[in-house]
This record gives C-alpha cells, sequence and structure tokens, in this order.
C-alpha cells in the first residue's frame, strides 16, 4: 500500500511568499525558507496511524520536543506550543512561517493499530531567502574596475556573466580590465531561491590630466594621479622659466629648462622630487601632490633677448573614492537616503528609477513608501563615481497586538499600538488591569457600550491619545509606562465573566545606525557599530557573506578590502548601513630632512628618513645635536655607503642601513628621538646643512571603557590605553562632548553608546561601549536568605521578614 508520497521539492515562488513541499521519505535534506510557508507530508491517510514527530536534540532521549497526532488532529504537542501558524491537515504538516528554531534533525513514528511501529528521518534546513541583488562599480588609481554584489539571505552563491558570457570568478566582488564596457550581472541563489542583478557597465575615466599653459580655465589636477603639463611645443627655441607665484618676488621658487632638460642646481620649485620630468616641452609630475596646486608664471626667453609670460592656476584635487549610500526611515514617516564618499569639492546628483531628483544635497528625503531603484552620482573636476541600491517601502512602526495572543505584545516608544480585546464590545461591560504585584490596587480602565467610562479610567487619565473603537484600544503615543502585564476582563450580560492577560513591552525604535573603524598597530581591523534603540541585535556582512558575529564590533584582517554592512534590529524596528573598508595604512613612517615639521616616528616599527635623492653627489654626515655642541654622535656617509667606523650615532645596530639617499632604521628604539643635523660636504668644499626634529612615540594599544556609578548620583566613565602622548575625545551616541580628558562625568541616567578615541601623532584607536543607568542602591534582603545582607550606607534597606505579619505573634 502506497502511504508515503515521492519526494516533492517544488519551489511555488509568487510576489506573495515561498512555499515549499517535503516528505518524510525523501532521502535529501528538506530546504526551507525563512518567514514562509512549508508543507511537509508525513502520509496520506494520516487516520489509519498515530504519529510522532520527534525533533531529535539530544539523540532521541525523552526529553526531546514530540508532536502526537491523531486522527488528523495534534494533541500533546510541546513541539509547536503556541505556534497557531501550525496545523495538520490530510496527513500534512503545515507550518505557515517557518522560523529558525524549525531547523533541525526530525523523526516520525507510525505506530499502527497492531502495535507495529515504523519510523523515518528527515533533516530540515532554515535559510533566509535572497532579498534584493545590489551591484556597485569602483575604478581603482591602479587601473583597474571592481565590481561587488551583494544581498541578504543564508548560504549565498555568487555567479557573473558579462553581455551574457559567463566569467570566471564565483565570489561577491570581480576584477576587470578599467575599459571594460557592457551590461554585467551578478546572480545570487542559496537553495531556496535566487535574485539577479544587471547594471550597465562604463570604461573607468582615466585620471591623468592634460592641461596647457595657453588655456584659460584652471588646470584640474588628479591628488596622487599623473598630470601632464604642456608648456611649449619645441623647448629647443626657447630657455625657459617655471616659477610658482607666491608673493610675488625674487624669493618665489623657480625652476629653469635648457634644451629640453630640467636645470636641477636652479629647480627649488621641484627639488627632491624624482618623479617630476620635462620630455618635449611638457612638465611631467608623475605623482601630484597638496602643495602642486597654486598659481604659475611660464616665461619664454627668445634668442633675440625678448620675453614672453603665461600664467596658469593649477587646482589639485582628490578623486572620487568609493561611494556609500544608506538609508534611514524616520518616526515622521520620512525616509531619509544619504550618499558620502572620499574626494575634494563634491557635487552631488540623485535619479530614482532612472528619473532625475531635484536634490544636489549629500543626502534626499523621500515619502516612507517610495520603491525602486536609487542611484547616487558623485563627481569633482577630476574624477566620478557612482552607487545605486534597491529601496524599500519603510515598514510601518505601528503595531497590532490581540488579547488572546500567547506572545508578548511588542510596540514602538512613540508610536501607534492598537490593542484588539474582542470583535464585538457591545457585548460586553470590559475592564483593563495593570496588574502591579499581581494585586487588585492596579489601575484600571472599563469600557461599555465601545467607549471609555472616562470616571472609571484611572489607568489612561488625562491621556487624550487613548481611545477605544469597534473593541480595540488605540495608543496613538506610546509612552514607557504602557509597559506592563496587563488582564483583561469580559463580563458577560449573564453575570459571568472571563479574562485574559497579555504582557506589552515597549521598545525604543532603531535610530540612524553608526558605522567607523579602528586599525590598530598588532595588525587588526576592529568595526564598530552603534545605534540608539532598546535591546538591540546585531549582525555583519563582509561584500554580502555573513560574518560569524553577534556583537556590536567585529575584529577583521588589517588587510581586508569590501563593503561591510552592519545591520541592527529588535521587535519592533531595523537599520542598517553599509560602508567601505579599504586596507589599513602601514605604520611605516616616511620623512625627509627638508621638512619643516617633526618627524614622528613609532617605537618599534621602521623609519625612512631621505636625505638626498642621489648620494653620489655628496659626502653626507649626520650629526645628534646634544646641547647644540660638537660632542654630538656623528654617522658619516661615503658614494652611498656608512662608513662603520665613522659611525657611533648607530654603532652595533644592524638595523640600521642607508639605502638610495635614504637612512632606514628597521626598529625605532626611544634614543632615536632627538634633534638632528644633516650636512652635505660638496666636492668643490661647499656644505649646506639641514635640520630635523624626530620624536619618537609608542603608538596607541587597545583601548577600554569602564563606568563607575557614585553614591552621589554621577556616572564616570574612564578611557585608557597603551602609547605616548594621548589625546582623547568623546561622542556619545554619535553627538561629541565637551571633555578631552581620559575621564568624564555623566548623569546616572544617561543611556545609549559611548565612544572614547585615543590618537597621538602615529595613531589612533576607539572602543564603544553601551550605557546603562545606574541601578539604584536601594537593597532587598529576606530573613530566609543563608547569604549575608550587604547594604549600602546612607540608603535603603527593605529587610522582609515574613509574607503574611497578620498570622505571627
Amino acid at each position: 500500500m502506497m502511504l508515503i508520497f515521492g519526494l516533492m521539492l517544488l519551489l511555488l515562488q509568487t510576489a506573495a511568499c515561498l512555499e515549499f513541499n517535503c516528505s518524510f521519505d525523501q532521502s535529501d535534506p528538506c530546504y526551507t525558507a525563512l518567514g514562509h510557508k512549508l508543507n511537509l507530508l508525513m502520509l496520506r491517510d494520516a487516520s489509519e496511524y498515530d504519529l510522532k514527530i520527534q525533533k531529535r536534540i539530544n539523540n532521541n532521549t525523552a526529553d526531546d520536543p514530540v508532536c502526537r497526532v491523531k486522527n488528523d488532529r495534534m494533541k500533546e504537542c510541546d513541539l509547536y506550543n503556541n505556534r497557531p501558524e501550525v496545523t495538520v491537515i490530510n496527513g500534512i504538516l503545515i507550518i505557515n512561517r517557518v522560523i529558525r528554531a524549525d531547523s533541525g534533525n526530525y523523526r516520525l513514528t507510525l505506530e499502527s493499530s497492531d502495535g507495529s511501529e515504523t519510523s523515518r528521518d528527515l533533516q530540515v534546513i532554515v535559510e533566509a531567502p535572497v532579498g534584493s541583488v545590489e551591484v556597485s562599480i569602483i575604478c581603482s588609481s591602479s587601473g583597474g574596475m571592481r565590481v561587488f554584489c551583494s544581498s541578504e539571505g543564508d548560504h549565498l552563491l555568487y555567479s557573473w556573466t558579462l553581455n551574457g558570457d559567463p566569467l570566471m570568478d564565483g565570489n561577491s566582488s570581480i576584477d576587470l580590465d578599467e575599459g571594460t564596457d557592457g551590461d554585467i550581472s551578478c546572480s545570487v541563489k542559496n537553495h531556496v531561491n535566487h535574485a539577479q542583478k544587471t547594471i550597465r557597465l562604463k570604461p573607468c575615466p582615466g585620471l591623468d590630466r592634460f592641461c596647457r599653459f595657453d588655456q584659460s580655465d584652471p588646470c584640474y589636477a588628479a591628488l596622487g594621479h599623473k598630470l601632464n603639463l604642456m608648456m611649449v611645443q619645441d623647448d629647443i627655441k626657447y630657455d625657459l622659466m617655471l616659477m610658482k607665484i607666491i608673493n610675488n618676488t625674487a624669493d618665489d621658487p623657480v625652476c629653469r629648462v635648457k634644451n629640453g632638460k630640467m636645470r636641477m642646481s636652479q629647480c627649488d620649485l621641484y627639488n627632491n622630487r624624482p618623479e617630476v620630468t620635462v620630455i618635449n616641452g611638457t612638465v611631467i609630475i608623475n605623482r601630484v601632490i597638496r602643495t602642486d596646486s597654486g598659481n604659475y608664471r611660464l616665461t619664454l626667453f627668445h634668442s633675440d633677448g625678448s620675453e614672453t609670460s603665461r600664467d596658469l592656476q593649477v587646482i589639485v584635487e582628490a578623486p572620487i573614492g568609493s561611494v556609500e549610500v544608506s538609508i534611514i526611515c524616520s518616526s515622521s514617516g520620512v525616509m531619509r537616503v544619504f550618499c558620502s564618499s572620499e574626494g575634494d569639492h563634491l557635487l552631488y546628483n540623485w535619479t530614482l528609477n532612472g528619473d532625475p531628483l531635484m536634490d544636489g544635497n549629500s543626502s534626499i528625503d523621500l515619502d516612507e513608501g517610495t520603491d525602486g531603484d536609487i542611484s547616487c552620482s558623485v563627481k569633482n573636476h577630476v574624477s566620478h563615481a557612482q552607487k545605486t541600491i534597491r529601496l524599500k517601502p519603510c515598514p510601518g512602526l505601528d503595531r497590532f497586538c490581540r488579547f488572546d495572543q500567547s506572545d508578548p505584545c511588542y510596540t514602538a516608544l512613540g508610536h501607534k499600538l492598537n490593542l484588539m480585546m474582542v470583535l464585538d464590545a457591545s457585548k460586553y461591560d470590559l475592564k483593563i488591569q495593570k496588574r502591579i504585584i499581581n494585586t487588585a490596587d492596579g489601575p484600571v480602565c472599563r469600557v461599555k457600550n465601545d467607549r471609555m467610562r472616562m470616571s472609571e479610567c484611572d489607568l489612561y487619565n488625562s491621556r487624550t491619545e487613548v481611545t477605544v473603537i469597534n473593541g480595540t484600544v488605540i495608543i496613538n503615543r506610546v509612552i514607557r509606562a504602557d509597559s506592563g502585564n496587563y488582564r483583561l476582563t469580559l463580563e458577560s450580560s449573564d453575570g459571568s465573566e472571563t479574562s485574559r492577560d497579555l504582557q506589552v513591552i515597549v521598545e525604543a525604535p532603531i535610530g540612524s545606525v553608526e558605522v567607523s573603524i579602528i586599525c590598530s598597530s598588532s595588525g587588526v581591523i576592529r568595526v564598530f557599530c552603534s545605534s540608539e534603540g532598546d535591546h538591540l541585535l546585531h549582525s555583519w556582512t563582509l561584500n554580502g557573506d555573513p560574518l560569524m558575529d553577534g556583537n556590536s564590533s567585529i575584529d577583521l584582517d588589517e588587510r581586508i578590502d569590501g563593503d561591510i554592512s552592519c545591520s541592527v534590529k529588535n521587535h519592533v524596528s531595523h537599520a542598517q548601513k553599509t560602508i567601505r573598508l579599504k586596507p589599513c595604512p602601514g605604520l611605516n613612517r616616511f620623512c625627509r630632512f627638508d621638512q619643516s615639521d617633526p618627524c614622528y616616528a613609532l617605537l618599534g616599527h621602521k623609519l625612512n628618513l631621505m636625505m638626498v635623492l642621489d648620494a653620489s653627489e655628496y659626502d653626507l654626515k649626520i650629526q645628534k645635536r646634544i646641547i647644540n655642541t660638537a660632542d654630538g654622535p656623528v654617522c658619516r656617509v661615503k658614494n652611498g655607503r656608512m662608513r662603520m667606523s665613522q659611525c657611533d650615532l648607530y654603532n652595533n645596530r644592524p638595523e640600521v642601513t642607508f639605502i638610495n639617499g635614504t637612512l632606514i632604521i628597521n626598529r625605532v628604539i626611544r634614543e632615536d628621538s632627538g634633534n638632528y643635523r644633516l650636512t652635505l660636504d660638496r666636492s668643490d668644499g661647499s656644505e649646506t646643512s639641514r635640520d630635523l626634529q624626530v620624536i619618537v612615540e609608542a603608538p596607541i594599544g587597545s583601548v577600554e571603557v569602564s563606568i563607575i556609578c557614585s553614591y552621589s548620583g554621577g556616572m564616570r566613565v574612564f578611557c585608557s590605553s597603551e602609547g605616548d602622548q594621548l589625546l582623547y575625545s568623546w561622542t556619545l551616541n554619535g553627538d561629541p562632548l565637551m571633555d578631552g580628558n581620559s575621564s568624564i562625568d555623566l548623569d546616572e541616567g544617561t543611556d545609549g553608546d559611548i565612544s572614547c578615541t585615543v590618537k597621538n601623532h602615529v595613531s589612533h584607536a576607539q572602543k564603544t561601549i553601551r550605557l546603562k543607568p545606574c541601578p539604584g542602591l536601594d537593597r532587598f534582603c529576606r530573613f530566609d536568605q543563608s547569604d549575608p545582607c550587604y547594604a549600602a550606607l546612607g540608603h535603603k534597606l527593605n529587610l522582609m521578614m515574613v509574607l503574611d505579619a497578620s498570622n505571627m505573634t
């Protein structure tokens, strides 16, 4: 007799839900979608058997939860206790809304009328379905294009196509040549569904810039990139002088060009910058720096002694970095979308589903029901970038609860609660009582003929925002005091009474989510996530892949690159923030003897100290100036090598070397601090000298934040870290606090996220913790306790002797 259906693994995907069908006789696992429907076939005719479904947690012991089915009805069912969405119909177990806890190994036992038993096992795996897919593009300065794909869901698998052709990469990001053009598609799937997003690629704009001295517009150059600055087409015909106009005097820096070559002895404008050359009448700066900005004058000296000059303004801008777009749903019914990027002089524009929006700021407000694709484009004079994300309508924060539900009623602070008492309030006299210490003294509100009797409603006294309509209590603005345990009593016309209990829990909804990054000296990048709201739960993804950490911070390897997202939720709302990670900068330091600022170096790390570009042209002497005398230790360099017999400055320190005009200290020590003089001895006997102050600082270690609640009613927060010359700054819920010390005093009732940032000249770090109001110092003890009773001096002690003192003499 055919009792069991064959394997039915049919995915019915509709706009409303995902529905899955499994059977207990299948050999493969049963995959089902979180929050959607599962039909689990046990057998065709459940009336022929007594059935038992057991979730095998402790290897089939009597303690494992079970559900018994007799005559096609569930009974003795602690497995699905208090879950009205689970039913049995015609031998099929139907779960209308799958939860995480439904994952597991199950055994179905069939008990026949003759007492025989058969059993079958099935593994159920719950996966969050794939959400909307987001695809974004970054053009890197190294000449590559990186495309990122992200989505919500569990166990995501990625595949890519370019113009319909598969690409050989299954990760959440893929690198392409910067000139690639066409349609790129990212497909994301897991065992329960799939989704896809296609966007149009455009070749990355080159960041090399070309300017001419005969142009009238300013010359915009990209920081860190190449600038080709054409002076003349044939530089052999002229002697050229390029001057940066600072004070418009003879002291302004110049660079002279003769016979198509820079005369380095007459080029203080680009002194010690080997990346600057002249080729065919064009100044080529292979790596533009900030100080290249300015007003320049080019003077052409003709062979007949005449001169002509041309002026040009050069403006250096940092190019656009990755673009980040995030969304906040506010309690006022507005969806605010934020756009951010690195770079100078940013200009923003927005499109929604391809249509331009009339706002050019870094944020834009939309109606909370807006749906579609929103794009933020960021540009300046040297580059541009764009990010597109999928909008979803903001979830409403109005809440609906019923007095006949078994779960607590969660409601959002400051929002609306609809609390259904009965369908037809005209049939009953109703009484709602807030149960305080489970006595009859709690405040009540009586309802008759669907109206609150205000003379008998001390529960909602003087609260005009509370009404009753069609058997439902409507609180238009929930307050903290609405939390509690309530009892609804229904008094029928025949004098009988029934009652129902409900726990109401008020939670502050999630506010905006902030994500910050700290690079530590130990090779770790720590990412912090903070938000306002109660009972926050955090989850993280990196390039769309879930990370195994649910705390408000997460540690990653310092070399990690990509998009990291922090999602924060509680029972009433959720929010998310995504930022772009970049590898942490190394702690190696680079200084030059021609710099005016001190050189800060990290204790225990590497220092590269550039003396000259070409050490072969000079005999060099470095002297540490102690009390500004000639007695300080020295080190002489000749023909590009340290003369160890004349180097008491770095005697017996093999970690100190000299390469290509640069002194390299591979492991800085405290004694490397000091004032140094570099003397350059030329072959003609002339000397020049340059001074530099080197300051060694220990880098910041891990930051620790601790709290002390004092009996005087204050909360003191302390911040500590290893390192030298520490500077402290504080924020509370993202807002700066006006105190720069290592401790700060707050009111004892302060709540939220407090962050302490510690920095010095060589590194920085941060720690964020969650503040909670200080607990009161009132104490409660009982005479039947075995431990001592500790009480706080000057505070209150409640010492319980008996529950009912009236029975004692």
